[in-house]
């Protein structure tokens, strides 16, 4: 069997109701060259028989049961058994566009980024609202010099703070030695933060290509609204902790 271009990453807890619609986003890709993992994480919901029926007869998509952790414990399972050239982590109750998968290749087969971030679309549930997150332009940014000269402007205007918004390339990710934390929340900023130092090569495509829904009554965003001041002063320290160490790295 060769060597899948993509691993999937996708930490599942009590998402029975969202698990077909993710599920046949990445099944309806134009690009099928992928393995996905998905990482049971103790639900006590139906989620399990739920994948079960969704991935039956597909070698490509694997199902591992572990008790509650988390999702970044979870995710760190996932990337441990991963083989793909790049990393994708996605969340299981949203969706991607069927050219994700194939426009990043294209892309990352000539630059071989060590990241590759592209925009999203927000839908507001509740609300009943719209909104599309994405650069203007496209950038690849070849060294460390040029990553931080643009890091300000990359960090305040693209979510970099997601990891369902990139793609990682993994044995880059692997040399890093960087792992998500055993955290509540704002997991993925920590994650990215820590990474930092050891960026070279960054790459944004100006399209959209996630769909994210929000506001839905039993997401963590919804259930953590209270503590969102809190994350955003966790990742600020985790931010200025790592350019420290990126900086007496140059």
């Amino acid at each position: 069997m060769s060597t899948p271009f993509f691993s999937i990453i996708l930490p599942v807890y009590n998402v029975e109701r969202y698990l077909e619609r993710s599920i046949n986003s990445i099944k309806n890709q134009i690009e099928q060259n992928f393995e996905v993992i998905l990482i049971n994480d103790g639900s006590t919901d139906n989620s399990e028989n739920k994948i079960l029926d969704l991935i039956a007869n597909d070698n490509r998509f694997s199902l591992i049961n572990k008790d509650n952790e988390g999702s970044g414990p979870a995710r760190n399972d996932g990337l441990r058994l991963a083989e793909g050239n790049y990393i994708y982590f996605m969340d299981p109750d949203d969706e991607i566009k069927k050219n994700l998968l194939d426009d990043c290749k294209k892309t990352l087969e000539k630059t071989q980024s060590d990241i590759l971030m592209f925009g999203y679309e927000g839908i507001d549930i509740v609300n009943e609202k719209r909104y599309i997150i994405s650069n203007d332009n496209y950038y690849l940014l070849k060294n460390q010099t040029d990553f931080r000269n643009e890091f300000k402007r990359i960090l305040f205007g693209n979510s970099f703070n997601a990891v369902w918004n990139k793609m990682y390339k993994l044995e880059w990710l692997q040399s890093t030695g960087v792992y998500f934390p055993r955290m509540i929340n704002a997991e993925d900023g920590k994650f990215n933060s820590d990474l930092l130092p050891y960026i070279s090569s960054f790459e944004i495509i100006p399209k959209s290509y996630y769909i994210y829904y929000i506001s839905r009554p039993d997401s963590i965003m919804t259930r953590y609204n209270e503590k969102f001041l809190d994350n955003e002063l966790i990742l600020i320290n985790c931010f200025e902790s790592s350019i420290r160490v990126w900086e007496k790295r140059v």
